[in-house]
């Protein structure tokens, strides 16, 4: 091939991460973190040196490695419960319950305003999610306020209404309103910083190319914690976790860092 010099070896680079909590002690899952486009790796070293001062020159006679610090920068793109947890250095999403039942005359207060609105919410103070319909009321309950001419809905699924100035509702005026919320089970609640620390785990990071007839996998025991995120609303969103290698010289089943081509031929030198 022309103009190139020396050993080269060409690679379209695709990449995937995959992480293991230690804290699962249980189903040992192995969360998919998504396609990785860009891993941004750091090596940090840090040596000392022996000196002899013999001549009045301090010349360099031995050096030593005392201190490398391996981490990576992941992008990723999967934003499924779990590796948001991740991000928000959570424990795994737990369950969040909302029951169907309907709740009768549960006081709120009215606001008036542009950018001012309601958030609907049980007699205890939770806030609601995905409301099927309301009936509003005055505080005594005795008059019931239009839709569209009182107040409007926002959005059912955030369970959030507005007042309309020029209508029947006053400004700071308690309100009765019955709700029936929509019912709604599963693992959808986040928890941020219930983990309170960096997460630790086993972690596999892949490059593959040639449509992954060949692919090689770092592996390693690592600490995860949030660097960085990016909400689109015109493109894919993305956040970035930072893995810290660790090393543990007395673990001799898992070495912290391994590095294997486990798939197809080893890389070799194009021809110049």
């Amino acid at each position: 091939m022309a103009g190139v010099v020396g050993q080269q070896e060409y690679w379209i680079v695709g990449s995937r991460f995959y992480f293991q909590k230690d804290d699962d002690t249980y189903y040992k899952a192995l969360f998919d973190l998504g396609t990785i486009k860009v891993v941004s790796p750091s090596v940090q070293t840090t040596s000392v040196d022996l000196v002899d001062s013999d001549g009045g020159s301090q010349k360099v006679v031995d050096s030593t490695l005392i201190k490398a610090t391996e981490s990576y920068d992941i992008t990723c793109n999967n934003h499924t419960l779990d590796n948001l947890a991740l991000l928000f250095m959570s424990a795994e999403p737990d369950n969040f319950t909302q029951a169907a039942t309907v709740l009768t005359n549960v006081a709120h207060k009215a606001v008036i305003g542009a950018g001012k609105m309601i958030k609907l919410h049980d007699a205890s103070g939770n806030w609601l999610y995905s409301v099927a319909s309301i009936v509003v009321k005055n505080g005594a309950a005795t008059v019931t306020y239009t839709e569209n001419t009182d107040w409007k809905w926002i959005n059912k699924d955030r369970a959030v209404i507005q007042v309309l100035a020029g209508g029947s509702i006053g400004h700071g005026q308690d309100l009765a309103i019955t709700i029936t919320p929509v019912a709604v089970t599963g693992r959808r609640l986040i928890r941020p910083q219930t983990n309170a620390k960096a997460i630790r785990g086993r972690a596999m990071l892949v490059w593959s190319r040639n449509a992954n007839a060949e692919q090689t996998v770092r592996e390693f025991d690592c600490s995860i914690s949030p660097t960085a995120a990016a909400f689109n609303d015109a493109d894919y969103s993305s956040f970035t976790l930072q893995a810290k290698v660790l090393s543990d010289i007395t673990d001799t089943t898992y070495p912290a860092g391994l590095l294997l081509q486990f798939v197809g031929t080893l890389p070799t030198p194009a021809t110049p």
